[in-house]
């Protein structure tokens, strides 16, 4: 698969500057969501590796708790995972 960047629409290509974030007060985690003109939407999380299964599956879940899973790790460097498809927003109103 072909490398872009995160705010790049992964179905026709758009750049986007606007996006949805949501940023753990604790400072463990971070997500980004954006949504093109062509309906497709996706998810970045930002957080420590360990972190990443924890958040994802917040996110899968509807984000319930609304103030977020309780993430561990912050101190380490981030990394970014992309979940195509799935918003925080739109989760939420299907539950």
């Amino acid at each position: 698969m072909k490398s872009m960047p995160h705010n790049q629409c992964r179905r026709c290509g758009r750049l986007h500057d606007e996006a949805w974030n949501m940023v753990d007060p604790d400072g463990c985690w971070a997500v980004t969501t954006a949504q093109c003109e062509c309906g497709h939407v996706w998810t970045i999380i930002h957080t420590a590796a360990v972190n990443m299964p924890l958040v994802r599956n917040w996110i899968v879940r509807g984000c319930d708790p609304a103030q977020g899973p309780v993430a561990v790790v912050r101190s380490v460097p981030w990394q970014q995972f992309r979940l195509e498809g799935v918003t925080p927003t739109l989760v939420s109103a299907a539950s």
